[in-house]
């Protein structure tokens, strides 16, 4: 038995918006359908994230957790931190 993880890290745009988050959600929907165990979100190169990309990565969060699965973001700037957790959710960040 393995207990080796499916990872897949994606990078957003630099903003994440209502302009820029259907392209993203594209990306999104293709790492979905390779079933990862971890989905890591790379936000060191992200500058703002607009209230659709939050409620988007709360549905993302969603999804994955209903396939057994777990998002996680990283490298964040401390104001999109402080965004992400007035959310009120654990986006298991670092």
């Amino acid at each position: 038995m393995s207990n080796v993880r499916k990872i897949i890290h994606l990078d957003p745009p630099a903003e994440l918006d209502l302009s820029t988050i259907d392209e993203f959600a594209e990306k999104v929907d293709e790492a979905l359908a390779q079933a990862p165990d971890v989905l890591v979100v790379e936000l060191g190169g992200v500058e703002f994230v607009g209230v659709v990309g939050v409620e988007y990565l709360r549905d993302v969060q969603d999804v994955l957790a209903q396939q057994g699965a777990r998002l996680r973001v990283q490298h964040a700037d401390w104001h999109i931190r402080r965004l992400l957790e007035l959310t009120g959710r654990d986006f298991e960040s670092s």
